[in-house]
């Protein structure tokens, strides 16, 4: 297993527990999308489009270093655009995260580097330009959690964008550091945040507080010496 220290984008450490639960055992500020709470969350919510689109496409990162790839994967997959053909899946058009590394992505990051070490949120936002996509980065330390609250409700609202977050999984209580996942939901009653973790093998999709999730935002990446954040992701024009 790779030191913490050498991982930026996903680092992990193994948790304590083992059973699937979307926080570690006796926290409480998270609630489990498939407990009776959460899925009355989901059912109650009013901005919900992100859900069922990502739902479709939701996937699971395929090492402990690749959730920026797999969270970029999941929003690809969901947008109206053009997409790779990857031999695995011939003749059907799918990105995969293999397939997500063209030759163009390459040149920014390798397979084999993120692989190794995970990836920054400027090194992710850099692999997505190279695909038929937009992708806006807000650093949390540059914004407040009512701009964050607000680009929720605005980008759960429609069917063409999507958010994915870079945070500390500490401050969440979960074990681990840095991580991607995106989000596809938000109730205005709790002021809760739907968190689809792409690391399915260790944790369920969570609804998250909207402050706590800023609050996990907030920290510096050690890597890029930038605090952590969310990014917007469209199809290009």
């Amino acid at each position: 297993m790779l030191a913490l220290s050498t991982l930026i984008g996903c680092a992990y450490a193994a948790p304590s527990n083992t059973s699937n639960d979307c926080a570690e055992p006796g926290k409480t500020s998270l609630v489990c999308l498939n407990s009776p709470d959460g899925l009355k969350l989901i059912e109650e919510s009013q901005h919900k489009n992100d859900y069922w689109l990502l739902s479709e496409t939701f996937t699971t990162q395929e090492t402990q270093t690749l959730c920026g790839v797999a969270s970029a994967v999941t929003v690809l997959n969901a947008l109206p655009i053009e997409r790779p053909i990857d031999p695995e899946y011939y003749p059907h058009p799918y990105y995969t995260q293999i397939s997500f590394f063209s030759e163009a992505v390459s040149k920014t990051t390798s397979l084999a580097t993120v692989q190794e070490i995970g990836m920054t949120l400027p090194q992710l936002q850099a692999a997505l330009l190279q695909q038929p996509v937009e992708a806006l980065i807000t650093h949390a330390a540059k914004s407040n959690v009512d701009v964050f609250r607000k680009e929720l409700i605005r980008t759960l609202g429609l069917k063409s964008q999507f958010l994915i977050i870079n945070f500390d999984r500490r401050v969440l209580e979960q074990a681990g550091l840095g991580h991607f996942s995106p989000v596809a939901a938000y109730h205005a009653g709790t002021d809760r945040v739907l968190l689809m973790d792409v690391a399915r093998y260790k944790y369920k999709p969570a609804w998250v507080p909207v402050k706590q999730m800023f609050q996990a935002m907030i920290g510096t990446d050690s890597t890029s010496k930038l605090s952590r954040g969310w990014m917007l992701v469209q199809a290009g024009p």
